[in-house]
């Protein structure tokens, strides 16, 4: 059996699986086109691994940005403040700024990672995204 990405059908399964819609539905469109069921679960399964693959490569990202910030943050506040005694209520707003988005962005990066298999809602267009 042919890997199920080089599928004809592939392309357009993935998409309604990005899209979330019903599984019913995207399975009874593969029977319709005469799909094995073997091959159609492999077809299937391959489309929800590739969403979750999206959906993590996505959080990475914010964790990434979180960790930057919060590393950003912990250097200004060492340099300026406590090496240079720089105390100044401008470095503070700054590094408490850089802590509270850098904890914001990690939180997000770190809650997609770990609730991307049961992320509801099209992957598509993020305004109809439901979590269970």
């Amino acid at each position: 059996m042919p890997s199920p990405t080089e599928h004809r059908l592939y392309d357009l399964i993935l998409e309604k699986v990005l899209r979330d819609e019903e599984e019913e539905r995207i399975r009874k469109r593969l029977a319709i086109n005469n799909v094995p069921d073997d091959e159609a679960e492999a077809i299937f399964q391959s489309a929800r691994k590739e969403r979750v693959r999206t959906i993590r490569a996505e959080s990475r990202n914010h964790l990434l940005i979180g960790v930057l910030l919060l590393a950003g943050a912990y250097c200004i506040f060492l340099s300026l403040w406590v090496q240079l005694s720089f105390q100044n209520n401008t470095v503070l707003v700054v590094v408490c700024s850089l802590v509270v988005l850098g904890t914001w962005q990690f939180l997000q990066g770190a809650l997609g990672w770990f609730i991307a298999p049961r992320k509801r809602g099209s992957y598509l267009d993020e305004s109809s995204v439901d979590y269970d």
